[in-house]
């Protein structure tokens, strides 16, 4: 009888600690300033994710420039307000850790170089990228994001941005603008414009080929 009492009091034990360790997923905007809501006692990791998946399309559709391409910039910063004192957090992308400098990337016909700053680390790929783990308090939970996604050639864009918390704590969106701390960072920020403006090149060049 004992024994079958402990296999139950093991088995509680086990579905109380699986129950604390679950984690909820939230979509968060490309652009804005949102709050962690919740009870932070500790630091907690919130890990931001964004998936940015292309599909080009087959076969091209009319009376649209022939030249598929894309690009993304997404700036992520932290503070303890919010409505100022916004700083860029510190992170591990596998092996780098270093300041968060946010998302970046461009494909198909669009190659973007990345030259960042000493200390800087970047999630970036061709639609899938790392998550990326940063640490919150109860001192320090809001986070201002500005960036965006361009696509031309007919692609279109199947965009994810999520954020996963601890269980118990949620997110609030508080704005939907928000300006970029003017930190030295020559090829993340400028990068969707960048990758706009090279969308727009190669499709005159192709015009005045034809």
């Amino acid at each position: 009888m004992r024994g079958v009492w402990f296999l139950v009091s093991l088995s509680l034990c086990v579905c109380a600690l699986a129950s604390t360790s679950k984690a909820a997923t939230f979509n968060v905007p490309l652009t804005g300033v949102i709050e962690i809501l919740g009870d932070i006692p500790s630091p907690v990791t919130a890990t931001f994710n964004l998936a940015v998946n292309p599909i080009p399309p087959v076969p091209p559709p009319a009376n649209v420039p022939p030249v598929p391409g894309f690009s993304y910039d997404v700036v992520i910063e932290q503070s303890a307000q919010s409505n100022g004192g916004f700083f860029f957090p510190q992170t591990c992308i596998g092996t780098a850790c270093g300041t968060f400098a946010g998302f970046g990337g461009c494909g198909l016909q669009i190659g973007c170089g990345f030259l960042l700053p000493a200390g800087f680390v970047m999630s970036r790929g061709d639609g899938n990228n790392p998550p990326v783990p940063v640490t919150v308090d109860d001192a320090n939970r809001f986070f201002g994001i500005s960036g965006g996604v361009a696509a031309q050639g007919g692609v279109l864009l199947d965009v994810q941005f999520t954020l996963d918390l601890p269980d118990g704590l949620r997110v609030a969106q508080l704005a939907t603008t928000f300006s970029v701390t003017p930190t030295p960072l020559p090829a993340t920020l400028p990068l969707f414009a960048a990758g706009v403006a090279g969308l727009a090149l190669l499709s005159c060049r192709k015009k005045r080929r034809t």
